[in-house]
């Protein structure tokens, strides 16, 4: 019996995606979807762990529009959207917020539907 479950995950980015693939996705009996984040390293470093104050958005450098639409085009069977965190504690108290945003929608989805 084939289970269809399918669980959602919105922790990667470009860069750490593969792992999720092959430590997760990969192994798992279930299908994985995921939304993968703007940030190339996704929550991973950022102030979601507790040790490290600041967050995915704080330094612009972080979002790579292109390394993104390179990532959702080599793993369209699990990759469903794209994922920005908007709030001051994510976004260098709020300065990048806009930005972070006009990089997903406008940049990537024109890019990644072309």
């Amino acid at each position: 019996m084939q289970r269809y479950c399918i669980i959602f995950l919105l922790l990667s980015g470009a860069t750490t995606f593969p792992g999720l693939r092959k430590f997760i996705a990969d192994k798992s009996q279930t299908r994985v979807l995921s939304l993968l984040h703007i940030a190339a390293h996704g929550l991973a470093a950022t102030g979601c762990t507790g040790w490290v104050k600041g967050g995915e958005c704080d330094s612009l450098n972080q979002v790579n529009s292109e390394l993104c639409v390179e990532c959702i085009n080599q793993n369209r069977d699990m990759i469903v959207g794209v994922k920005v965190r908007l709030s001051a504690s994510a976004a260098n108290d709020g300065v990048n917020e806009k930005e972070a945003f006009r990089l997903v929608f406008i940049r990537n989805f024109i890019l990644w539907y072309v």
